[in-house]
């Protein structure tokens, strides 16, 4: 049996993903939309360096998901997908990024997968502070 360790953020917190229920970076990505489509469409009244860091992640997320959908459509939607570490101590630094970042982080859970499985590579992405464990 393999198992994952996953940096749960919300006491007693139970994960489903469906047409109702959708991962965290869905619902931040969408509770940014307004303003995203705002700049799309007045890019004139923004400057890039000013834009709030969760309008910035969610305009990175919408470009990424566009060319997936074009491009890979055989590959999962990063905003469908549950994020895990392979040990402890990769998801240990996880949660001290997202609390340095002020995301709250309450406690890493080990658990096991049941459904599709995508792995990914974070060391690949710009803005990973730290090589996996």
């Amino acid at each position: 049996m393999i198992y994952f360790y996953y940096i749960g953020w919300k006491k007693g917190q139970h994960i489903f993903f469906n047409e109702i229920h959708h991962s965290g970076v869905y619902q931040r990505v969408y509770e940014k939309l307004d303003i995203v489509q705002d700049i799309y469409a007045h890019p004139e009244n923004y400057k890039a360096e000013t834009l709030e860091h969760h309008t910035r992640v969610a305009m990175r997320e919408l470009a990424l998901e566009k060319v997936r959908k074009l491009k890979y459509p055989e590959f999962p939607s990063r905003m469908s997908c549950l994020y895990v570490s392979d040990s402890p101590e990769e998801a240990e630094k996880w949660a001290g990024l997202f609390i340095a970042w002020g995301r709250p982080t309450y406690s890493i859970v080990k658990l096991r997968i049941k459904g599709n499985l995508f792995t990914g590579d974070a060391n690949n992405c710009k803005g990973v502070y730290f090589q996996g464990a």
